[in-house]
């Protein structure tokens, strides 16, 4: 297998899932699956970016569980409410199942309150206007769990909690599925596997981003390399880094071909409109250039047939240089037209 130029980006990190609002898409870096149950990108509000997520009061998104026992957690977001009826932000339940003693964990407002339940409240301090954007924030640390309302705590529980379904949902709860779902605007939803806040805080002011997160690295392939040259990205076609002072080629982009067995049964032409002639040859060749193969007859007075990875294709026949290829000029024999018997033409990448 042909070797392929990759770079590392992380493959983890603090954030467990962020919905931008601009699509019903996972930006963290786990990507998950969410199951959309009538949510919808609306550009009639927005926090960030000039779209957010619109629950109508009957839809919601459930994704796979996202947090577990009594790690550290932070459940945040930008809401734009425009109902006072008891709307759920995020729920970790599952039918009356038992997440902590004394109910499931929920997160919700009603009658103009931002609370947290699960057999017990939070009672915050103070209350929020509709129709305008609040940050909320559920913060756990193991010990406690924090609820910040525009920044500011707004009320603590002392306890243990302890994660243990299967599915959380945004929007709504399984146990009052309908009626207690949320209506209003929703963006930046941010989940995470720390206590990003322990006190007062400043509300962010940007979309959110995980580019700088730490976690095990996953290398991701890249098939081009862009260099900036005064603010204006130039594609390379050779990558070099510094070693001890000295700049060493670690990447070429291009492609080998290898043209053996040709004849005057066959006629390959380069892009350029270079015949090759008779004999072996090797060229260089960039991503995206063409070639040309045309079997002629031979001695046996048969018309010749092309071959590309095995397959008999149209003669003449134009590659295109994207991949690895085989292209092969038929011969004939006794048995009839052969592949094996002709010219070849191997393409490998330039890093093989």
């Amino acid at each position: 297998m042909a070797k392929r130029v990759y770079v590392g980006v992380p493959g983890g990190g603090s954030t467990l899932l962020l919905l931008h609002g601009d699509t019903l898409s996972d930006s963290s870096n786990y990507g998950r699956v969410i199951t959309n149950s009538g949510v919808t990108v609306s550009s009639a509000q927005s926090k960030f970016g000039g779209k957010s997520l619109y629950f109508d009061g009957s839809s919601y998104l459930t994704v796979p569980q996202l947090l577990s026992g009594n790690s550290p957690f932070t459940i945040e977001a930008w809401i734009y409410p425009i109902e006072t009826k008891a709307n759920t932000i995020w729920s970790h339940d599952g039918s009356n199942a038992t997440a902590v003693t004394g109910g499931v964990l929920e997160f919700y407002i009603s009658n103009n309150v931002i609370y947290y339940c699960s057999g017990f409240h939070i009672q915050p301090s103070t209350s929020y206007a509709l129709n305008t954007w609040h940050h909320v924030a559920l913060v756990g640390d193991g010990l406690s769990i924090k609820l910040f309302v525009n920044g500011k705590l707004n009320g603590t529980y002392s306890g243990a909690y302890n994660f243990c379904h299967a599915v959380e949902m945004f929007g709504a709860n399984s146990d009052a599925l309908g009626s207690e779902n949320f209506k209003g605007y929703m963006d930046e939803i941010r989940v995470s596997n720390v206590a990003r806040w322990t006190s007062d805080f400043t509300p962010p002011t940007s979309p959110h981003e995980v580019s700088n997160e730490g976690g095990q690295g996953v290398a991701r392939q890249v098939k081009k390399i862009y260099l900036g040259v005064n603010g204006v990205a130039r594609q390379t076609k050779k990558g070099y880094i510094g070693v001890n002072g000295v700049a060493r080629l670690f990447f070429e982009n291009g492609y080998k071909i290898t043209v053996t067995g040709q004849s005057n049964f066959c006629t390959v032409t380069l892009q350029d409109g270079t015949v090759v002639p008779a004999g072996t040859h090797v060229y260089t060749l960039p991503e995206g250039y063409t070639i040309t193969v045309q079997a002629t007859s031979n001695n046996w007075k048969k018309p010749g047939s092309v071959y590309l990875n095995g397959v008999k294709v149209a003669n003449p026949y134009t590659y295109t240089v994207v991949s690895e290829a085989t292209i092969q000029r038929s011969g004939w024999s006794s048995g009839g037209d052969n592949p094996d018997l002709g010219g070849t033409i191997n393409i490998t990448d330039m890093n093989g």
